[in-house]
This record gives structure tokens, C-alpha cells and sequence, in this order.
């Protein structure tokens, strides 16, 4: 990373908090004429709308598949690898209700719905596994997709704002809660995986069948190339079909965050936060014939929000 320009991801969240930044204050002058801190809200209750851009870091997965290769004798095989899912800038709409319990304390249910484009997944630390050994798959397979992962959820906060004696309070806190993530509306090659393993290992059996079948060919000519490209097609097309992971799963998710509130009058707070997400032990699994594939993963979301709060 160079010693000056800040890294992609890092630039854009900065971008996104600076024009956070700029908007409210911007807000709140135009209500804010005759407004007051407040003087104690214990026993309100209140609802409010935030509107945050969502940034979700690199998701990182495990991956286990496992398959039986057709033939006089099945031959049963299966492999491990490491993906990481990049998404790109998401977008998400919140509502929540809220009552103070005590001056400053304040608890509140809130539900949200999200999405964020999934851009790739790239695969690396391969390993496939025959009944006579265990292959190492060097470098790494990129896998591009195409679509938006969709997130809903709701979650049960505690808050506390801190009295400053004037119309801005901070606050700080976090909550707990159900959390969806929905993949169905992404799109990808459910083959390709399977077929960027399974092409060195499959070339390295056709040519060691050459060898042994056809010495005569010369290794590199148009006739060995032709019988080599004939061999590999048809094993690859022996590979049974890969069977794409369930789309949804529902996990348990914290979150923690703070910001800082202005309140324009008894009524209405204008809010700017910033929220920490995450949702842990994520796990989509599918199964087609004698083809099984299980996925693990976490997601953590950041989240840069502007928002309100009407007391009543």
C-alpha cells in the first residue's frame, strides 16, 4: 500500500463520512430556529428513519465439495478452498422505535432491509483429494458474478446519550438481533469452479494416457495437441454437475456504533452514526445427485448513517 494515497476501500468510507458530515449540519439549521437541548425525556417514546451507505468488507469463505467420477469403478473426490467475496458500495433503509427508560437511556427495536452488488470470489489454497492422494491446486481461480446480495434483518439496541448541556448529544451503544442474507438475485457459473480444479488434473491424466497409449505422438505437435484437447473436453464433460449453494440464511448479529444528535426542537433530532455489523457463522449448502457443496462465512458491515428521531 503506498505511504500516501489511502487504500480503495478506506478512501470511499472517508468520502461517504465526509459527505455524512456535510449534509446534517446542513439539515439542521433549517429547523433549528429556537431550539433547545432537552431537558429530560424519560418516559418518551420515539420512532426514527435512518439512511445509510453500507461498505462490507472482503467476506471470506470455506469451501467443501465432494463428488463421485463416473466410470466402471466410481471413483469418489472432493476439495477444500478458500474464497473471498468482494461487493461493492451498498445502500440500506432502516426504521426503528425507541422509548427512554431513564434520562439518556434509551432502548429501541429496529428493522432493516439492505443490498450491495457481490463484483467476485476469488478461490486459492486449493486442495483436491483422490483416494490416492491429496493435490495441491497452485494459484488462484477468480470467479465473477453478477447481482446484488440482499440483507434483512431486525435488531434490539440500547442507547445512551450523553447530556452536554446543549442542543448536541452524542451517544453511544449497540444491539442484538436476526440477520438475513439473501443471495438469490446473484448470478455466477456454477461449473466453473469444478472445471478450473479439475482441468490441470484431468490434463496430466490425458497426457500420461498418451504416453503410455500413443508414443509415437510427438509432444507438442498439431496431432498430439488435437488428441490432448479431445481427452481433456471429454473429461471435463464427465464432471457431474455442480450444484449451486442455498440462497438464504438467517443468523444471530451485533452490531455497535455511536454519533452524535442535534435536536431542533421538544419533537425532532437529527442524528449523524456510525455502526459496526456483524453476522457470523453464515452457511449456504446445496446438494445435486452424488455432488454435495458446503460454504461457512461471516459478514462485517459498516455502516455511515443520517437519520431522525420524532419524539412524542
Amino acid at each position: 500500500m503506498k505511504t500516501i494515497a489511502l487504500p480503495k476501500i478506506a478512501g470511499r468510507r472517508v468520502a461517504a463520512a465526509a459527505f455524512a458530515l456535510c449534509l446534517a449540519p446542513g439539515l439542521a439549521p433549517a429547523f433549528a430556529t429556537g431550539a433547545q437541548a432537552a431537558e429530560g425525556n424519560e418516559g418518551k417514546w420515539y420512532f426514527g428513519l435512518n439512511v445509510p451507505v453500507m461498505f462490507i468488507d472482503n467476506t471470506k469463505t470455506s469451501v467443501t465439495a465432494g463428488s463421485v467420477l463416473p466410470g466402471a469403478t466410481p471413483v469418489p473426490i472432493s476439495y477444500t478452498s478458500n474464497g473471498v467475496s468482494s461487493y461493492g458500495l451498498g445502500f440500506r433503509i432502516g426504521g426503528t422505535v425507541g422509548y427512554y427508560v431513564l434520562p439518556g437511556l434509551r432502548v429501541e427495536g429496529e428493522l432493516f432491509y439492505g443490498f450491495a452488488r457481490v463484483k467476485k470470489t476469488v478461490y486459492s489454497g486449493t486442495r483436491v483429494k483422490t483416494p490416492v492422494a491429496t493435490i495441491p491446486h497452485d494459484g488462484k481461480i477468480s470467479h465473477p458474478n453478477k447481482g446484488s446480495a440482499k440483507m434483512l434483518g431486525g435488531m434490539a439496541n440500547v442507547w445512551y446519550d450523553i447530556d452536554t448541556g446543549t442542543a448536541w448529544s452524542p451517544f453511544i451503544g449497540g444491539g442484538i438481533g436476526i440477520f438475513q442474507t439473501d443471495f438469490s438475485g446473484v448470478k455466477w457459473d456454477t461449473q466453473k469452479v469444478s472445471r478450473d480444479i479439475a482441468t490441470p488434473l484431468i490434463t496430466a491424466g490425458v497426457m500420461a494416457n498418451l504416453a503410455a497409449t500413443q508414443p509415437s505422438l510427438q509432444v507438442g505437435s498439431p496431432e498430439y495437441l488435437a488428441a490432448l484437447k479431445t481427452g481433456v473436453d471429454a473429461g471435463l464433460a464427465a464432471l457431474p454437475e455442480a450444484p449451486r449453494p442455498k440462497d438464504k440464511d438467517t443468523v444471530f448479529a451485533f452490531q455497535v456504533g455511536g454519533g452524535v444528535g442535534y435536536r431542533i426542537d421538544d419533537s425532532v433530532t437529527v442524528q449523524l452514526s456510525y455502526k459496526y455489523q456483524m453476522a457470523p457463522n453464515l452457511q449456504f449448502d446445496g446438494k445435486m445427485g452424488p455432488t454435495s457443496i458446503k460454504t461457512k462465512s461471516s459478514m462485517r458491515i459498516h455502516l455511515f448513517e443520517v437519520g431522525f428521531r420524532y419524539h412524542f
